[in-house]
């Protein structure tokens, strides 16, 4: 088994005033897609849960996936998102090839927003993390599981930190062009 865990704590100014901004967020489908390497497989509106799927290439050969089941939560009077990982959706049944694994994993995601300091700006602080045990494809198998595990976790942090990164421009750009296409 390949035992990875990741995260990242990133903090940003969203240009617009907090409301707006809160509001801007607080849709979970708009958002996944402004994470690299994550994609929503479903989702269920009346109890905000959905799966996502981590998909990457590393080392230019191994396919990593990793299916997190996971629920939305919106914290209004404390302007706060929580994404939590639930075991509430089918099985997730662990696959491996020569050069692919896809397993269950845990995802988290807080997010708290703040007046910023000039008007019209919001702080906004959030904190990513995944973890997840994945069958070593059959190409790694030959590689003691501690190195290979080892490697993982250091290419996950990698990943969490682009994927932050990532989602914070996407997010502001994406706003961005919302405004301009509005004004």
């Amino acid at each position: 088994m390949i035992k990875i865990s990741g995260q990242t704590t990133r903090s940003y100014i969203f240009p617009a005033p907090l409301d707006i901004a809160f509001d801007y967020y607080r849709d979970i489908r708009r958002l996944i897609a402004y994470l690299p390497h994550i994609e929503m497989i479903n989702f269920d509106p009346a109890t905000q849960n959905f799966r996502a799927k981590y998909s990457t290439k590393e080392i230019g050969t191994y396919s990593i996936n990793i299916l997190c089941d996971l629920e939305f939560e919106v914290d209004d009077s404390n302007y706060a998102f929580h994404v939590r990982a639930v075991d509430r959706l089918p099985a997730i049944k662990p696959q491996t090839t020569i050069n692919s694994t896809l397993a269950r994993g845990y995802f988290t995601c807080d997010s708290y927003f703040s007046p910023g300091k000039s008007n019209g700006e919001t702080s906004v602080e959030y904190h990513l993390s995944i973890d997840s045990k994945l069958p070593s494809p059959k190409g790694l198998r030959f590689m003691p599981g501690r190195v290979v595990s080892g490697i993982a976790s250091g290419i996950t942090n990698g990943r969490m930190k682009e994927i932050a990164d990532g989602f914070i421009n996407n997010s502001i750009s994406a706003f961005h062009r919302a405004a301009e296409a509005g004004s």
